[in-house]
């Protein structure tokens, strides 16, 4: 890389001129030592910078300086030609930004800085790290790039950019091949630059093509570099696996793969044919992989590479087209599968992980062939690569220590390995089995019959695949018999692998793509309006406003789809509904007509369970088994597109517990989905009903208890046709200059929805999934919403709904996240430990420029958790469940002397004339209390006919109940007699005062009445007050 500033004097640019037709001299004996005069800055604050770079380098992340940045900025800043060279990883692209970027002049709109870079990949991660150092200083940066638009460069550049990041072409790589040198094309950009520039040079390695070339144009150049024996990182623990044959690397990185526990690889190749058979072959074996190479389209290359940063890629196949320069944070692991064929471009490669003092790994397939490279390696940077141990594939993780060895005992051949893999090859998919050598095969056949589920049919095991030798159990050895690591057996039957039914198991689908092929799930019951909606058509069809004849159609008048983007962004659309993001990914109505379709796939936060290849967490992990990072983005759909509560009471009976108490409180929503008309496919929640459990409360916050009756209310909510849509809470606080008013807590400014409201939210959703037959396990998502009510901008009761995205969700099962402490809308990341793993996780968002960018995600925004949803009362009320009388008192609600009792239900049954009786059971909690009473038990079924009428409206079927329930009849009566015993004892106590008792009125002691209490004399054989018999 180099950067080009201005004015010196013109004798340079003679001399360049003058010496490059001169012979070339020899560099390779050339030792470069560094300058004695380098002075080391320890931090930023020292060096001086500009305050808006200062705030744009702590910005991104850097806290102090590393060890390259402390020697290199302050020359490059004073405007000395530097030569610096530093370990990957180390922020050398950080260090000549942070230079040129304090040097230039924003308020001069040219062209200051020229950055060169080997690849265009390369070229654009620089341009994104100078415009976030610089998002403080207004600075512009272009990139010119191969593969892209010529006209938009020079739109860009006639516009004005101060700093131009640029790729002389494929320069690695004809460096490699000698196809045109490297310094070949930066003499040709050089003599078309103004005299006199500053130079800086800055890479990992600095072979002599390079220092040869600075030679030429460089005057009294600072020198900062590092001697050889110090460039290999510290971090990064390199090994190697001797492979004997070519053909054996390919189920050697299957293995591997299989077994080790990594964030994310790269493989390294040689050639870009190796590139794109390896992609092809892993890709047969069913591994989610990627390939580059500097031949693709730059369109493809920049798709690859960001699905690989997005983790959608956890392996990406390449040439050296991606060995230098690039950071992505996930890389733990190199893997070269063919070892480069210069010193150079090992260290680019292995540089790859263990960036900026994270740890990383390499390992090197290494043949007989590759032995002089590797020697010439290990002596040229004096280190030393280990032979990787039969256990290396769990210790690799943990970063064991192994003795060291001779670098001759790298060439002892390995020794057989105690145990060789066996693939099995059926109509179902390929197997692999691990074997000794010295295992029978009789034991190999029954290691098969223990994986595959042989279900009492005959099985054939054939040696080749024309099927013509056919394996039978022998006594043999299976070295006897000739099988060898790697090699292929057959099946011929029609078998299900058992592995089917560990994932049906599993509580996640553990598959990178969004889809994959499946069998339509049939017996899953989807709610009603969901078999409504995948009826209708996802077609739009647009009024004719064009002069053709009505047979004719034209662009303007064309039928659109619901997901159409200009239609989306005609009606502002934030959200798709569910069922149109549907449709959007395939499943229209010629797929959902087909028995196989695509499926969708959870996201899977948690370790599969029951994997065979190693010890269950933390003694082992493997890639089959470990989840993969997670990489959040805003969901673009949702399942519920609207909430509407059914009438006005509902809200205030709620209200009604704050406006006594000022605690706050939360309830179920019960009620219905059905389908929206001005949301296209879009579904709405219907409330009718909310149940509030018990609960304390305070004033600023709930403590949800544990609820003995909530089977029971679900289950009535089911009777009445009801769905558990979702639940509520207030989070009120008053205004303490006005008490009838309310503060507005939630808004743009300070948080929606706090991160541990999030977290409950996700783990009802998880609790009340949404049934879908597109599913592998039968369920996607949830239709379950979260509404808040607190105080409005206007200080008056507002209402917000929202959901936690999926994403979100498959993290809180996971148990993955916490609420932050500092901040109500912040979520931390869990860590792993010994009993827990939690994946890698990063969130996407866009710069100031508009640049996309992952971020890690240690404090998570919980904004990239839930997507909001519309909510409001409905346009034309009705009383499904609610009485438009006196309502019968809520649940839960002794706290402010609400009791349920039948004192109580007498007083709610005057209300209502004989032949209303169906109004009077058309309340919720009324129909609780019958259920939970402890006075005459109600089961399920003895309520069977009234729920029926209930939810039908019919008076005649409730009154036929009404007349024939025992039950019934007998809480009736116990309820008239507790109303009598309560209306005559009033009556006692005002006879007891206006008529006292006479003592000669008495002839013994009093008797007290058993139907009302009253005290009668002696005499009596009637009770005088109600007069029944004694």
């Amino acid at each position: 890389m180099s950067r080009v500033f201005t004015s010196k004097e013109y004798r340079r640019k003679r001399k360049l001129q003058d010496d490059f037709e001169e012979e070339e001299e020899d560099m390779s004996r050339v030792d470069f030592e560094t300058s004695e005069n380098v002075v080391v800055v320890p931090t930023f604050e020292d060096m001086n910078l500009k305050r808006e770079l200062l705030r744009g380098i702590y910005a991104y992340g850097f806290n102090k300086p590393s060890m390259i940045q402390k020697r290199a900025i302050m020359p490059i800043v004073s405007g000395r030609d530097v030569i610096a060279q530093s370990q990957s990883g180390t922020g050398k692209t950080a260090t000549f930004s942070i230079g040129l970027l304090q040097v230039i002049d924003t308020q001069l709109r040219e062209t200051q800085a020229l950055v060169l870079a080997p690849t265009r990949e390369l070229a654009q991660q620089i341009q994104k790290v100078v415009l976030a150092l610089g998002d403080r200083m207004n600075v512009q940066a272009h990139a010119c790039i191969g593969g892209t638009n010529v006209g938009e460069d020079i739109r860009k550049l006639d516009y004005g950019q101060h700093v131009v990041v640029g790729t002389p072409g494929r320069v690695f790589d004809m460096i490699t091949r000698q196809h045109l040198r490297f310094k070949d094309q930066i003499y040709d950009i050089y003599r078309f630059l103004p005299p006199g520039i500053q130079v800086v040079v800055i890479s990992a390695t600095l072979p002599h093509e390079i220092l040869e070339m600075t030679g030429k144009f460089m005057t009294e150049p600072i020198r900062i570099l590092v001697k050889r024996d110090e460039l290999t990182l510290e971090g990064i623990r390199q090994y190697f696996v001797h492979v004997e044959r070519e053909d054996w690397k390919f189920e050697t990185l299957c293995d591997l793969y299989d077994s080790i526990t990594i964030s994310q690889a790269v493989v390294f190749c040689n050639t870009r044919h190796k590139v794109e058979w390896l992609d092809e072959k892993m890709k047969e074996s069913n591994f989610t992989v990627g390939a580059i190479h500097g031949e693709m389209d730059q369109k493809d290359r920049n798709e690859v590479v960001r699905k690989f940063r997005d983790g959608i890629y956890r392996v990406l196949i390449s040439t050296d087209v991606w060995a230098r320069g690039l950071d992505i944070p996930g890389v733990s692991l190199v893997i070269n599968y063919d070892v480069p064929t210069n010193r150079e471009a090992y260290l680019h490669r292995i540089g790859r992980s263990g960036r900026y003092g994270r740890k990383g790994c390499a390992i090197n397939f290494a043949t007989t062939e590759d032995i002089p490279t590797m020697l010439e390696i290990e002596s040229y940077y004096g280190t030393q690569i280990d032979e990787m141990p039969m256990n290396g594939m769990h210790l690799i993780s943990i970063f064991f220590t192994l003795t060291p060895r001779n670098s001759a005992c790298f060439w002892q051949k390995r020794k057989m390995a105690s145990e060789m893999i066996v693939r099995v090859q059926s109509r179902d998919g390929q197997h692999r089995i691990r074997v000794k050598p010295s295992d029978t095969v009789e034991t190999l056949l029954k290691k098969i019959s223990d994986l595959i589920d042989w279900k009492d049919s005959p099985v054939k095991v054939y040696r080749d695949r024309a099927k013509s030798h056919v394996m039978v159990e022998s006594g043999e050895t299976i070295q006897e018999y000739g099988i060898q690591n790697g090699d292929m057996l057959y099946l011929e039957n029609h078998i299900q692998p058992k592995s089917v039914a560990v994932q049906e198991n599993a509580s996640f689908i553990n598959i990178d793509r969004p889809f994959s092929a499946m069998k339509l799930k049939k017996d899953v019951e989807e709610d009603l309006v969901d078999q409504i909606l995948e009826k209708q058509s996802s077609v739009i069809e647009r009024k004719q406003q064009c002069k053709h004849g009505d047979s004719k159609k034209c662009s303007s008048c064309l039928p659109i789809h619901v997901y159409d983007d200009e239609y989306l962004k005609e009606k502002e659309v934030n959200y798709l509904s569910f069922h149109a993001y549907l449709r959007k990914n395939g499943f229209d109505d010629n797929i959902r007509s087909t028995a196989s379709v695509p499926s969708l796939e959870k996201v899977s936060c948690q370790i599969t369970p029951n994997c065979k290849n190693h010890l269950p967490w933390p003694q082992g992990i493997c890639s089959k088994c470990q989840p993969n990072p997670v990489t959040l983005n805003h969901q673009r759909y949702r399942h519920v597109d609207n909430v509407e509560i059914e009438n006005k009471e509902i809200m205030s009976n709620f209200l009604s517990y704050w406006y006594k108490s000022h605690g706050q409180r939360m309830g179920f929503l019960f009620g219905h989905h059905e389908p929206m008309t001005d949301v296209p496919l879009g579904i709405r929640a219907v409330v009718t009903a909310i149940y509030e459990p018990p609960q304390i409360t305070y004033t600023d916050g709930i403590d949800i208890l544990e609820d003995p009756h909530d089977e029971i209310v679900g289950s009535l909510a089911e009777r009445l046709g009801l769905k558990r849509l979702g639940w509520l809470f207030t989070d009120f606080l008053r205004d303490p200059d006005d008490p009838a008013l309310l503060v507005n807590t939630r808004n743009a400014n300070t948080y929606m929805l706090s991160a541990a409201e999030c977290l409950i939210a996700a783990k009802y959703q998880n609790k009340y999934p949404n049934k879908c037959k597109y599913s592998l396990d039968g369920t996607f998502g949830s239709k379950f919403v979260t509404l808040v009510l607190s105080g409005g901008e206007n200080k008056m009761v507002d209402f917000a709904a929202y959901q936690v995205s999926n994403q979100g969700s498959a993290l809180v099962a996971a148990e993955c996240l916490l609420p932050s402490r500092s901040s109500k809308n912040m979520a931390c990341v869990r860590r792993s430990t010994s009993t827990h793993y939690v994946p890698d996780v990063y969130y996407m968002c866009h710069d100031e420029y508009n640049n996309k960018i992952r971020k890690t995600a240690g404090l998570l925004p919980v904004e990239y958790l839930f997507v909001t949803i519309p909510v409001g009362l409905a346009k034309e009320m009705s009383y499904t469940l609610t009485s438009q009388k006196k309502p019968f008192p809520i649940e839960n609600r002794s706290s402010i002397g609400n009791a349920q009792n039948i004192r109580v239900v007498g007083e709610y049954a005057k209300q209502f004339e004989e032949s209303e009786f169906l109004k009077m059971v058309s309340d919720f909690h009324f129909l609780v209390y019958l259920l939970t009473n402890t006075e005459v038990t109600f089961e399920m079924d003895d309520l069977a006919e009234l729920l029926d009428a209930v939810s039908k409206q019919d008076s005649d079927l409730a009154k036929q109940w009404a007349e024939n329930s025992i039950k019934w009849n007998e809480f009736k009566n116990l309820i008239g007699k507790q109303f009598g015993r309560y209306y005559f004892a009033i009556l006692f106590i005002l006879k007891c005062i206006l008529e006292p008792r006479r003592e000669d009125d008495s002839t013994g002691e009093p008797w007290a009445c058993n139907h009302c209490t009253f005290l009668n004399d002696q005499s009596n054989a009637d009770c005088e007050m109600c007069s029944l018999p004694r």
